[in-house]
């Protein structure tokens, strides 16, 4: 059973995208977010509040496929917190201590990446990325848990994030 796991992770996690494997962007563009933008939603069976966005800063053009381009932020910029976590960002506008210390399998609360700006005339959906980046070697859940943390590592996770279309729209992106 075990050697099933370990084929079937396999199979799912080797057709994941690295910032590595995307293509070079045809002009260098920036743009800057002079504060944190997050959206607040409730979501899931438990009703789970979850709060995902941006941090301020300056986002550069990365990589670009047909379909839209890549902006990257300086550092961890992608902030994706849930329950009381996103409540006390809410309340102080800051990542909580408790989180930033987390030791966990993986980040929780930011994390390097940024957002993918669809192509005008494409009809996708934009969505924030995130590199994942695992805090342990995953050993403590035995080997089917290792290879699933070392075959994830530095891949691309994607937020839908066509909700803030008007966020979207108002970015001024500048060519360099």
């Amino acid at each position: 059973m075990k050697i099933i796991s370990i084929f079937m992770c396999f199979i799912v996690l080797s057709g994941c995208m690295t910032v590595a494997d995307l293509k070079k962007p045809t002009k260098e563009q920036i743009f800057t977010i002079s504060n944190d933008y997050v959206r607040m939603q409730v979501r899931g069976w438990e009703n789970y509040k979850w709060v995902e966005g941006l941090k301020a800063g300056r986002y550069t053009s990365i990589g670009e496929d047909d379909e839209g381009v890549y902006f990257i932020g300086s550092g961890r910029s992608v902030i994706k917190l849930a329950n009381e976590h996103a409540e006390k960002y809410l309340k102080t506008r800051k990542i909580p201590e408790e989180v930033l210390k987390n030791k966990g399998v993986l980040e929780s609360a930011v994390h390097v990446g940024g957002i993918f700006i669809p192509k005008n005339g494409v009809n996708i959906e934009p969505k924030l990325f995130y590199e994942v980046r695992n805090t342990t070697d995953g050993n403590q859940f035995g080997i089917t848990g290792y290879t699933i943390v070392m075959l994830s590592e530095g891949t691309l996770t994607y937020i839908p994030y066509k909700s803030e279309k008007e966020f979207i729209s108002g970015l001024k992106i500048i060519d360099k």
